[in-house]
């Protein structure tokens, strides 16, 4: 599957507008600590590094996934399954469809207090006699790094009116504490687990509710122990409640932020009347609002059993025996339900449609949006996998028709078709977003053109296989790490049967069985079609304050950025909040170990990581007298291959003379995407997703990047491939209109973000025109692009080649001799040399940080000294607060003051989230980091918070006193401590996949950082001493000359 790399501008557009419905924080390539130093490569021109402020992912529905990654659930490994009764052959069939490293646990191994029930690929399940917990194993000794996940068979299917949005809020109160975690003992949850480096969050959804850790697997038995704790004795405390209720209101008015989600609640709630998929996962707002801690009790009572759950635990585990003797040790004296379970999983059945159901959503907003759903059966029918099948040929890729009729046509900006697996029967959906010269009804016609094509005539042989192909890719690249494992697994479970992972249920579908599937599920008086319609009024235009106008230096503009995501707010007392994170480290890594990482105040440098130094075992070679440098670093991942590289030229180069556009460097990017000489996109694509590949181009600052994922089995068409694309574009003259269009349409979607207009007016406030972390306003750009022409992109296009350290990097199943041949021979002999530089001079320093301040801590703020952009119908308002440095990431100060504001603001168990979120309940989530300091550029520290509109003042104050606490009390041993054992345990997990080493590799390089850099930074970071660290805040920390920000419904 071929797919546009995000560059730097874009992401901050996808992301303004088209926010992703299940938030998961924690992927394994996000977690990396040491992405809070490095986070001007998001930055750019409008992203924001993706830190550590929230808290839970209320999976809220439509969400436009992969399409490989929709149809997960009909996909799976071709392994017979194993039972108790019948082991022959276990262990062998196991093998055969391990990868990255992974072994079958041999069936005969196992613990007294559990009776083995069955093997299926590699996956061994369990069941504890004594209370019916389910356990799935499955050993992975590619990384020293394991997955605890412990799924609910309890979703908002089980919630009815007047109680919805239970699940969800019992899940937030469920990291508030339980009877050995909690903030009274010193051991919150969070502050357990992130100290220790993992990735902790959990999900609620429709069938289903799950928590999970990524985590150094020394770590596995304190995860058990925590879910083991909390599933019968969590505290679900009425003033807990009372803060987690306005903070999930606050998300709840988020997703009200973005149209896109709240089209996409209506038709659901349209197309269902009977059944709870009706409601949102969220729930409504009115039944949050009334939510109390007696009726969460009973919710709680009723469901979250040992009977009613399935611990997973993918990884590097010891023996079978010991992880089973901990799940029995933790788990075993919790009783099963008194009740029948299966009895309260009943809920209310949809009577047949009888005629199609239509609705219109009007408000604020700049891009119409088309969605047309259809009645689906549950995820373990069999015409699901046909139905999964159709949503490839639809939407999967540059060969998906709808793409083809659609978006090539300039009509859309993307398309979407997905198949929802839930338990009970869902929707099939199509979503359109629509560029601005589009309209709705011709759109919908060619929808349903296209819909009747398919149901007269089905579809081809190739759009089948080319189906099949992905699907098998997609099984192969959820095994690079163990989070990938464990959810797929986790949704298999709500679907009813945790094996439809394991088995190819796209392998048997027929032409035949397609093309039925459409007939009988793709009826009009079974749909439900939705249309957004965007309302213009004289204000929607996105005013600044008047404030703002007078205060602001008339040569300074907005400038834009997007901020965490995050919510807020409520109007309990405020209670007092003076205590800092919690510094606790696991009890069972104090059992074991003598010493550790954060537990004590000793001063003492931290205990050195056991872990593979990188730079050692990378082969680097140079390639084309020295004109490219092949990493190659091979690693246990098995037919898993993942390539990155890149070549000087970015957006820095696009600004400046001789080309002076902001945007020919973004656009020169998308067009490599666009096919080559030798083959259009449509060619090109067909090649990949016949495989299952991806390649993608994308710029930063100063360098086009291209990225590939591929089976080893076709490095070589993914490489020839991409090297033709990038050496030998197509530039054509209607691709680059059409995709310039597209482009337009992202710009002008963008203009409704509350992010995207906070990000510019704190930049601009911090920067000049100009600068490196400058973030230039929507309509500069959207005016630079309408002006930019393709005689301008071939131009750039033609400045790109060897040197000026071009690189092409290579991880997983691979071989540096065999990669070396592939790129001498798809490679052109003498390609020319590069006409940019590696680096560019620093023209611009930051503006003077006293005179652009509107803001300190020492003084009440209010909405009417911020700089503010009002948002017309978006209540969720973003704020953003912080200074410019005039530092850079190689000053001998910048790594104590990073560590510093991880402190503050790095995750959840930081100060800002204890107390702002977590004690006030005034947003749902806030963070804080050190960015746009690489590559000599004088950098910025800030915070990033969402807060309702009417909370937001409360917010800011609150903010603004932990700051002041932060600067003149500075951090404690104790903090510095617990985030160094963050750090080590993250690092870990963050190389644990052939896409985070890869990711590492090269932002490091192009960064102009030594390899050896990704080694030593663990070891830089356990050398920082307190002293160094507040010293830092307090030489390079101005509370009296801050910057704030804020965009919404002020």
């Amino acid at each position: 599957m071929q797919r546009q790399e995000v560059s730097t501008r874009r992401k901050a557009l996808m992301f303004a507008h088209f926010i992703p419905c299940k938030h998961l924080l924690s992927k394994a390539a996000r977690s990396l600590p040491y992405r809070l130093f490095r986070g001007a490569q998001y930055a750019r021109k409008g992203f924001q590094s993706p830190q550590g402020g929230s808290c839970c992912s209320c999976c809220c529905r439509g969400r436009a996934r992969e399409t490989s990654r929709h149809i997960s659930a009909c996909a799976g490994d071709h392994t017979p399954r194993t039972s108790a009764s019948d082991t022959s052959g276990a262990v062998e069939n196991a093998h055969q469809v391990t990868s990255t490293g992974a072994s079958a646990l041999p069936t005969n191994e196992g613990h007294p207090a559990f009776r083995f029930v069955q093997q299926v690929a590699g996956i061994s399940e369990y069941q504890l006699d004594a209370n019916g917990l389910r356990v799935l194993l499955r050993r992975d000794a590619a990384a020293p790094v394991a997955t605890v996940m412990i799924t609910y068979l309890v979703g908002s299917r089980n919630e009815a009116a007047g109680i919805t949005g239970s699940t969800h809020l019992l899940e937030h109160l469920m990291f508030k504490g339980s009877r050995h975690y909690n903030k009274e003992t010193g051991r919150p949850i969070w502050t357990v687990l992130q100290n220790i480096g993992a990735n902790v969050n959990a999900s609620t959804w429709f069938d289903r509710t799950n928590y999970y850790a990524v985590l150094p697997s020394e770590f596995i038995e304190e995860a058990i122990a925590i879910e083991a704790d909390r599933m019968r004795h969590a505290l679900l405390r009425e003033e807990d409640l009372l803060a987690e209720k306005t903070v999930v209101r606050n998300e709840y008015e988020r997703g009200e932020n973005d149209n896109f989600q709240a089209l996409d609640k209506e038709i659901w709630a349209t197309a269902y009347q009977a059944h709870p998929y009706h409601h949102p996962t969220i729930g409504w707002r009115d039944d949050i609002e009334h939510a109390t801690a007696a009726a969460l009790r009973r919710f709680y009572d009723t469901f979250y059993h040992p009977n009613n759950a399935t611990l997973s635990i993918i990884g590097d585990i010891p023996d079978t025996c010991t992880v089973l003797g901990w799940v029995a040790q933790y788990f075993g004296p919790l009783p099963a339900s008194t009740h029948s379970i299966q009895e309260k999983q009943v809920v209310p059945q949809e009577d047949v449609q009888r005629g199609p159901r239509r609705l219109i959503v009007k408000r604020s907003g700049r891009q119409h949006i088309i969605g047309i759903a259809f009645k689906a059966p549950p995820g373990l029918h069999e015409d699901a996998p046909a139905l999964a099948v159709l949503s490839v040929a639809l939407s999967g890729g540059k060969t998906g028709r709808l793409y083809r009729r659609i978006v090539d046509a300039g009509l859309a900006t993307r398309v979407y078709a997905w198949e929802s697996s839930f338990r009970d029967p869902g929707l099939f959906q199509i979503y359109c977003f629509l560029t601005p010269q589009a309209d709705s009804p011709t759109v919908e016609r060619i929808l349903w053109e296209e819909i009747e094509q398919i149901k007269k005539e089905g579809i081809e042989l190739a759009e089948l296989e080319r189906a099949k192909s992905q699907v098998n890719a997609y099984l192969k690249f959820s095994r690079d790490g163990t989070f990938g494992i464990a959810d797929g697994l986790n949704e298999s479970l709500a679907m009813g049967d945790w094996t439809a992972f394991c088995r190819n249920r796209i392998e048997p579908v027929r032409l035949e069985d397609v093309q039925r599937a459409a007939q009988r599920y793709f009826r009009e008086d079974a749909s439900t079609t939705g249309w957004f319609v965007p309302l213009r009024s004289e204000d929607d235009d996105v005013q600044e304050d008047p404030a703002f106008i007078d205060h602001e230096d008339a040569a300074a503009a907005p400038a834009g950025r997007i901020v965490e995501d995050a919510e807020s707010s409520m109007d309990a007392q405020r209670r007092e909040a003076t205590r800092v994170a919690p510094t606790a480290l696991p009890l069972t890594t104090q059992k074991r170990r003598s010493t550790t990482a954060g537990a004590e105040a000793s001063g003492s440098p931290a205990p050195a990581v056991p872990r593979s130094r990188i730079a050692a075992r990378t082969h680097r070679e140079m390639l084309f007298e020295g004109g490219l440098t092949q990493f190659t670093l091979r690693t246990a991942a098995e037919e898993v291959v993942t390539l990155v590289g890149s070549l000087a030229g970015g957006t820095d180069h696009g600004d400046r003379e001789p080309f002076g556009s902001l945007m020919v460097a973004e656009m020169v990017s998308d067009m490599f995407d666009q096919g080559s000489r030798h083959r259009d996109k449509f060619a090109i694509s067909e090649l990949l997703e016949n495989v299952g590949a991806r390649v993608s181009f994308g710029v930063t600052r100063n360098r086009l990047r291209f990225r590939g994922r591929c089976l080893r089995k076709d490095l070589p068409l993914v490489a020839s491939l991409l090297m033709e694309q990038l050496t030998e574009p197509r530039l054509d003259m209607n691709d680059f209109e059409m995709a310039k269009l597209r482009f337009l349409g992202d710009l002008e979607a963008s203009k409704e973000s509350t992010g995207r207009r906070a990000d510019e007016l704190f930049s601009a406030a911090l920067f000049p025109r100009g600068h490196p972390n400058f973030v230039y306003p929507l309509e500069e750009l959207i005016e630079s692009l309408r002006a930019l022409k393709v005689d301008d992109v071939e131009r750039f296009a033609r400045m790109y080649g060897f040197g000026s350290d071009a690189r092409f990097i290579a991880v997983g199943d691979v071989d540096p001799q065999e990669t070396r041949s592939l790129l001498e021979a798809t490679c052109p002999s003498g390609w020319r040399r590069s006409g940019f530089p590696a680096t560019l001079p620093l023209e611009l320093r930051a503006l003077d940080r006293v005179t652009v301040a509107n803001a300190s801590t020492k003084h009440p703020s209010s909405v009417s000294s911020w700089r503010t952009y009002r948002v017309p119908d978006k209540d969720s308002v973003d704020v953003q607060i912080g200074q410019s440095l005039g530092m850079d990431s190689n000053h001998p100060e910048y790594y104590a003051l990073a560590m510093g504001v991880f402190i503050l603001g790095g995750n959840f168990s930081s100060r800002l989230m204890q107390v702002v979120r977590d004690e006030l309940g005034l947003t749902y989530g806030i963070g804080a980091g050190v960015e746009g300091a690489e590559l000599g550029t004088d950098g910025l520290w800030r915070i990033g918070a969402t807060f309702g509109s009417t909370n937001v003042e409360r917010g800011v104050a609150a903010t603004l006193e932990q700051v002041e606490r932060w600067y003149h009390d500075g951090v404690t041993q104790a903090e510095l401590d617990a985030k160094k054992a963050t750090v080590y345990g993250s690092y870990q997990v963050g190389l644990a996949t052939t896409r985070g080493l890869a990711g590492a590799i090269m932002s490091t390089l192009d960064e102009g950082r030594p390899l050896t850099w990704v080694d030593d930074y663990v070891d830089r970071i356990g050398s920082l001493t307190v002293d160094e660290v507040n010293t830092a805040i307090r030489r390079w920390v101005d509370p009296d000359a801050l910057v704030i920000a804020a965009a919404g419904n002020l």
